[in-house]
């Protein structure tokens, strides 16, 4: 399995404007609306922010993977965006966070999938040169070449 297999186009924003982690969490629920992958923002967000309140999901090296379970998730997806300027994101390194991907699972799902996924992101994400590639995106085409690299 690919991340990509994960994404659609609606799903990938490099030029997220947010300068918050809430606001950010905003923009990333929007692209999972617009791809027609939730049927609630508000519920999918509390879902998000729950599990942000056990633990930063800022992985360190300018990385989040924000991710939750809802009954507003209609179908499983991964959406990406860079902040160009970082947001603070209470990652464990205390570093800014400029590459996130946010996880969207169904409520019920026995969570395999979900962590495969995570798991997929996590080991790409330890190669310093994928990372910093990916950080000079600046726009989709390029992102969506480099995330085909992701399995």
């Amino acid at each position: 399995m690919k991340l990509i297999d994960q994404m659609s186009e609606d799903l990938i924003n490099t030029q997220l404007e947010g300068t918050t982690q809430e606001e950010i969490i905003e923009e990333m629920m929007e692209l999972f609306a617009e791809d027609n992958a939730i049927n609630s923002k508000a519920d999918f967000k509390k879902a998000i922010l729950e599990r942000e309140a056990q633990a930063s999901t800022g992985i360190g090296h300018e990385v989040a993977v924000p991710h939750g379970q809802s009954d507003a998730v209609i179908k499983p997806g991964v959406a990406f965006g860079i902040v160009q300027g970082g947001v603070d994101w209470h990652s464990h390194d205390g570093a800014p966070v400029k590459l996130i991907f946010m996880v969207a699972a169904p409520e019920g799902d026995n969570g395999e999938e979900h962590l495969r996924i995570m798991q997929m992101i996590a080991s790409k994400l330890r190669d310093e040169d994928f990372r910093k590639e990916l950080l000079k995106v600046k726009n989709f085409a390029e992102a969506y070449e480099l995330l085909k690299e992701i399995e």
